[in-house]
């Protein structure tokens, strides 16, 4: 991501969080505790051409989102 290299620890603790969502994925919601170590990407800062407002341009759907990328699991609860 933006040239940063995101290494994934793929050990238990990554192998019980994904247990834990892909067995809910038939609800609308999974409601999951977990500790996490990642990065926060949150974009840029954008002013927009003319009258010169300011945004925050993330990513997803014209920009609206910022961006957790997970790296490792610590504890699922």
């Amino acid at each position: 991501m933006e040239g940063i290299a995101i290494p994934l620890v793929e050990d238990k603790p990554m192998k019980r969080l994904l247990e834990v969502v892909y067995r809910r994925a038939g609800n609308k919601y999974v409601n999951v505790a977990a500790t996490l170590v990642g990065r926060f990407f949150a974009g840029e800062r954008w002013k927009r051409p003319g009258d010169g407002k300011v945004f925050w341009m993330g990513y997803g759907h014209r920009g609206c989102c910022s961006l957790l990328a997970i790296q490792q699991v610590i504890r699922v609860n």
